[in-house]
């Protein structure tokens, strides 16, 4: 029986691709860096801290002191491009369906200025009945921290009782290190081992419907 519906916010509730390229972007040229093309974000990049993807982008031997420079940069342009992120197709009506029987919880990496300004643009803060963001943890996926907060919090003591939905390895490797099951959100090939692997958020209610009365424990894909 799933009691608590556990959701990432980039790439699963929101598209926030064009808006962190954007702002990188913009990084990069305030220092008078190479600025990165649009086509040299991978996707994978998107699970990654953007310190992460800046370190990636940037050429190689570039200093800790700079990676730092123009992350922290980056990071305040952020809330500059929020208005550019858009909810994906459906998610407000797949939270309003779960949240009839499930507890519904956010964990992201996300910070917590940029994290409620999104949920109350696109009127999703209505449907969690918890959000965590990085501001309130120490430790940050794949650290299970975020994931046992909020089954502590939902008073989750069957790990049975509780899924976690993500779009990245990041988000699989979590769910793992908190004994969950995933549903990795993909419409690639590559599954990062997740427990049950959907392509489009639209096709989530039928998967939890599914766990929730047969208690699937084989590997899926729909």
């Amino acid at each position: 029986m799933i009691k608590a519906v556990l959701f990432d916010l980039d790439g699963v509730l929101i598209d926030s691709k064009e808006s962190t390229i954007d702002f990188i972007r913009e990084a990069f040229k305030h220092f008078n860096y190479p600025v990165p093309d649009a086509k040299d974000f991978i996707p994978y990049m998107f699970g990654l801290k953007v310190r992460e993807i800046i370190k990636i982008l940037l050429p190689s031997g570039a200093s800790e002191e700079e990676i730092s420079k123009i992350s922290k940069y980056g990071m305040g342009l952020s809330e500059k491009y929020v208005g550019r992120i858009l909810p994906m197709q459906n998610a407000a009506l797949v939270l309003k369906k779960l949240k009839k029987r499930h507890k519904i919880a956010l964990i992201t990496n996300r910070g917590k200025i940029t994290t409620q300004m999104i949920l109350k643009l696109h009127k999703l803060d209505i449907y969690f009945d918890l959000v965590i963001d990085r501001d309130d943890l120490k430790n940050h996926k794949p650290h299970p921290e975020g994931l046992l907060t909020a089954m502590r919090s939902f008073a989750i003591v069957n790990l049975e009782n509780a899924v976690y939905i993500g779009d990245t390895g990041v988000d699989v490797e979590a769910a793992k290190n908190a004994n969950i099951k995933s549903i990795l959100i993909s419409d690639t090939k590559e599954d990062f081992g997740a427990d049950f692997k959907i392509s489009h958020i639209s096709k989530l209610p039928f998967l939890i419907k599914k766990l929730h009365k047969d208690h699937l424990a084989h590997k899926i894909t729909i």
